[in-house]
């Protein structure tokens, strides 16, 4: 089974955050109040392809029912922040997007627990 973040394409009328409130809420059903830019990044820097947006929601909460169509076959799978970097080591998100956005969100919330210490 192949663990991967919420994600997709942004519409011609969208803003990335846009896309990416809309894209969580359809695929895992959650809201959240705060988003944290993490930054625009090139996909495939030979054919200048690709963008991926990151973003780290903040106090997520589920507030309707995944829509299935989107879903797919996939489920929603809730990860503590311990599980996730565990998870995240381990190799068990091999999308590549996926994997650059949860290393930059794990290294916000080192820097959020460190400063708060």
């Amino acid at each position: 089974r192949v663990l991967e973040l919420p994600g997709g394409g942004i519409a011609p009328t969208e803003d990335p955050l846009a896309a990416a409130q809309r894209e969580l809420l359809e695929e895992t059903g959650y809201t959240a109040p705060k988003w944290q830019p993490l930054g625009a990044y090139t996909v495939d820097a030979n054919r200048d392809y690709g963008r991926c947006y990151g973003y780290l929601a903040w106090h997520a909460q589920q507030s309707a029912e995944p829509d299935d169509m989107d879903l797919g076959q996939g489920r929603v799978v809730r990860l503590r922040p311990d599980d996730l970097r565990r998870r995240w080591l381990a190799g068990d998100f091999p999308v590549l997007p996926s994997t650059a956005i949860i290393g930059l969100a794990l290294a916000h919330l080192d820097k959020r627990t460190f400063e708060s210490s």
